[in-house]
Formats: C-alpha cells, structure tokens, sequence
C-alpha cells in the first residue's frame, strides 16, 4: 500500500459549513465516521449516496495541493515540519460569502470574493509542496490526458500531475458527483440551497491548511492534522 496526501481547506469542527457538509456528504473527514445523510424529497436514499460518493470519497473541501504519493527519500514527518512551517507564514483569508454554482456537470460551493487570494495560496501551496511530490504513475498520467483537457491542462499535468492548478486553478468545495440530468441537477440545487441556507447567509474563513490522507486509492481520505494560518 502506498498511501497519498494532499494539503486541503476543511472547515473547523463546528462551524456551519462543517456540519452541513458533513450530513450532505454523508461522511466526517475527521473522525472517519459515516453520518446520515438528509432525505431530499422524491430522491431516494440510495441515489442520493450515489451522486455524493466522488465527494464523500475525499471528504469536504477545497483542494489547494492536489493528492500526491511521497517521493522516497522523504516521510509523512518531513511533509508535516514543512507544512506547519509554511502555514505560519501565510495569513488567513476572509471569504465574505460563497455561493452554489455548477462547474462542469457537478455541484459546488465557490467563493463570490477573494478569488486572487484563493489562487495565490493554492499557488503557492503547489509549487512549495512540489518537491514532496513523486512522479506519478504511467497509467494516472494518462488517465489524466484521456480526459477533455485544454492543451494548457496538459501542459500543468506534464508539469505538475494535474491539470487545474495555477491559472487553471478555481477555490471550490464539491459537493457532487457530475450529474448529466440537467433536471436532476437542478433538484439537487434547489435542495442544497434550502440546506446550506446558513453557510451561504455567511462569511467562510480559510484559517487552516489541513493535511489529509489515505492510505491507499480504495481508501477515503482521512484529515490527519490541521495547521494554522496567520490571524
């Protein structure tokens, strides 16, 4: 077993976006537990599991360095110095609102200010972290390029092992899987709506780079550590 890390946003233990997120997903990125989800009317319980189980998968949050395999040479404890390291010397980020919106076929919160804030830390986190980063295998690399990617995402995937970092890059929390039932899609908006009523009502503070893993790729990821930015 191989295990991948990635540097993540997650809201802290009891916040709005915590709790909400959590219960939608279905899942709880910390403890590891699985929690009930909310019954959407006329959706059955089962279909609801499903269009959630890429997110659910990887836990609530915003990606700001992307899962990567350790290179040799370097251990899970140098990754935590550097990353303890790094975030004291980077201020938190104020988020006056998020919003829903559709990126693709799926269904995400995205920030409606503070997007040249989200992008220079996400930068940053990618270039910094870069040297823990092992060259990824063969076959992902090209399950990478299979996808509709624009030549410059396969220009940030030869460079980077993935293709919407950097200029690419958009601060976003998932919350679906992609749904191509545009009907479908919009039930679950309304409802996501009527149940993140508190989180889009409010300010959201980045004030932490979260360490998560897994222990494999059939494995959730797990938040293993957090990490405070500058107040």
């Amino acid at each position: 077993m191989t295990p991948r890390y990635a540097v993540y946003f997650a809201p802290r233990l009891g916040e709005a976006l915590q709790l909400i997120g959590n219960a939608w997903l279905g899942r709880d990125a910390a403890s590891g537990c699985l929690l009930p989800q909310p019954r959407i009317p006329d959706l059955s319980p089962d279909l609801l599991r499903a269009l959630t189980a890429a997110p659910r998968h990887y836990g609530l949050h915003a990606t700001l360095k992307p899962p990567f395999r350790l290179v040799p040479r370097l251990q899970e404890a140098d990754l935590r110095d550097a990353l303890a390291k790094f975030a004291a010397t980077r201020s938190a980020i104020q988020i006056d609102r998020m919003e829903l919106s559709v990126i693709g076929k799926f269904l995400a919160l995205v920030p409606t200010n503070a997007a040249r804030e989200t992008q220079d830390l996400a930068a940053q986190c990618v270039r910094h972290f870069d040297r823990f980063r092992a060259t990824p295998l063969a076959e992902e690399t090209t399950q990478r390029l299979s996808t509709c990617l624009t030549p410059r995402q396969q220009v940030l995937v030869a460079e980077w092992g993935y293709p919407y970092v950097l200029d690419q890059y958009r601060f976003h929390v998932t919350l679906t899987d992609g749904i191509a039932d545009d009907a479908l899609r919009r039930k679950l908006g309304d409802a996501l709506a009527e149940l993140f009523a508190t989180v889009l009502a409010g300010p959201i503070r980045i004030a932490d780079l979260c360490l998560f893993a897994q222990a494999d790729r059939s494995e959730p990821f797990r938040i293993i550590d957090r990490y405070p930015l500058k107040a």
